[in-house]
């Protein structure tokens, strides 16, 4: 049960989602037009879009930029919609049927006295390898203080009847002046700073003799499929987190020539001590596939953080690493398992 500092701070944040909903934003601002915000509680840029169905305000997604850069590799690809959960990071401001809206949405809702026709607003908390999740405490107050930005943004927008190029790169910025000592809107390029993405590299003498025993291993006429970095949406009652599912990992080599899948894991990260220790056997795992099938003339893997934490190791392997969105081999098996479960 909250207490009263919870349960005023939650009142206030669905006030501004009220005032949000009564700006209209929808009729101004398409769908993945972005807003930037520049916090400097919270030292961090914020990316915000309007989403639309049928004429209504249907959400606002709020992104740091290495969650926007995640959003767009979305859109940009055709992933199986099971796999979608792994690029699809931030918090939601929602607008929704009761049936969409999260079961603990719905009870806190009830908790908090509120009372919604047809359209029903809630907070959902998104992070790779998690189910969707309601905010908590701090998540809140960080909504509050975002969206509370935001509505001003919009209301300038429609008062002035701003004019931004959206298609030209433009956007509107809202950032404290430490001049003026206050916040300031000004119409401007939107800055999203590239993301540095995490490549697994080897050291000194470790390097050397990594090449030197993975060259000796002939090379096949083989294109082999590799997952390892994303999660599989399947919720198990006995793994949970700070009252969160999460989902296991899945780890599966196939050979994408033959068709066949040599290895499959749902890996739960209880299992080791730390993602180092992951990855660390994940790569003995590969290792080990070269030395027994051979060495393949090319990898295909999911998405651009897979190919950037594989490109040493295929680079010193001589091996070509290419993304494809859909895995035909894995996502076989793994929409064969799906069927197996009833759909889940």
């Amino acid at each position: 049960m909250m207490n009263l500092k919870e349960r005023n701070d939650w009142l206030k944040l669905y006030e501004i989602a009220k005032d949000i909903k009564a700006l209209r934003p929808q009729e101004y601002l398409s769908d993945f037009e972005w807003l930037q915000y520049e916090s400097k509680k919270y030292e961090e840029t914020f990316y915000f879009c309007i989403i639309e169905l049928f004429g209504e305000i249907n959400a606002i997604g709020i992104y740091t930029s290495e969650q926007l850069h995640r959003f767009y590799e979305l859109i940009d690809n055709d992933f199986p919609s099971y796999m979608m959960l792994n690029y699809q990071e931030g918090l939601m401001c929602r607008f929704d049927s009761r049936e969409d809206t999260l079961k603990e949405n719905r009870a806190l809702i009830k908790e908090l006295g509120l009372r919604f026709r047809g359209t029903w607003i809630s907070f959902e908390h998104l992070e790779k390898g998690y189910q969707p999740a309601t905010l908590n405490s701090v998540q809140v107050n960080k909504m509050i203080e975002i969206l509370s930005n935001l509505y001003n943004m919009l209301k300038q927008i429609k008062e002035e009847k701003l004019t931004i190029d959206f298609e030209a790169g433009e956007t509107l910025i809202r950032a404290f002046d430490e001049e003026k000592k206050e916040y300031v809107n000004k119409i401007d390029k939107l800055l999203v700073p590239d993301i540095e993405l995490r490549t697994i590299i080897f050291e000194g003498q470790e390097k050397k003799r990594f090449k030197a025993d993975v060259t000796k291993i002939p090379k096949k006429n083989m294109s082999i499929e590799f997952e390892f970095l994303n999660y599989f949406p399947l919720s198990l009652k006995d793994v949970k987190e700070n009252g969160r599912f999460y989902f296991p990992k899945i780890r599966f080599i196939a050979d994408h020539t033959k068709k066949l899948m040599y290895e499959g894991d749902m890996i739960d990260k209880n299992n080791y001590e730390g993602e180092q220790e992951y990855i660390d056997e994940t790569l003995d795992l590969l290792v080990r596939f070269f030395f027994e099938f051979g060495r393949p003339k090319r990898i295909y893997v999911r998405d651009i953080e897979t190919k950037v934490a594989l490109q040493e190791i295929a680079d010193l392997a001589n091996i070509e690493v290419t993304i494809k969105s859909k895995l035909k081999v894995i996502d076989e098996f793994l929409e064969e398992f799906i069927r197996f479960n009833g759909g889940r």
